[in-house]
């Protein structure tokens, strides 16, 4: 999305009186305009301007195998809007394309915010 939609459409229609803000997505680094709105704080409070989601669905000890996109510990955890079963055809699909399946379906952690990787930022104003 070019980032003057965002700042003249999104931003100004967070003024109505109610208004609610849902972004998703999987960062590929710590460099880019969404992870700065997951650690934007309120300068008067310090609290989180956006109430921020995150999920892994690749657990800490499967995260050290050599396989990690084969983890199933977590998938508990799994979105209501997403489907596991159709997580095992996508893997299949990714098969040879293992870090792109870790990143945008198992939402593993590819950058250092500590953060995890999807992330769900609602604002209700």
């Amino acid at each position: 999305m070019d980032l003057a939609v965002f700042y003249q459409i999104v931003v100004p229609l967070l003024e109505m009186g109610e208004s609610i803000l849902i972004m998703i997505s999987t960062p590929v680094d710590s460099f880019n305009f969404y992870s700065e709105l997951i650690t934007l704080k309120d300068p008067v409070t310090g609290e989180n301007v956006f109430s921020v989601y995150e999920m892994d669905l690749i657990c800490k000890l499967c995260l050290q195998t050599e396989h990690p996109e084969q983890c199933r510990h977590n998938f508990k955890y799994i979105p209501p809007w997403k489907s596991a079963e159709r997580l095992e055809m996508v893997k299949l699909i990714l098969r040879d394309n293992k870090t792109i399946l870790k990143r945008e379906s198992m939402y593993e952690d590819t950058f250092s915010l500590s953060l995890g990787c999807l992330f769900f930022i609602t604002g209700v104003w």
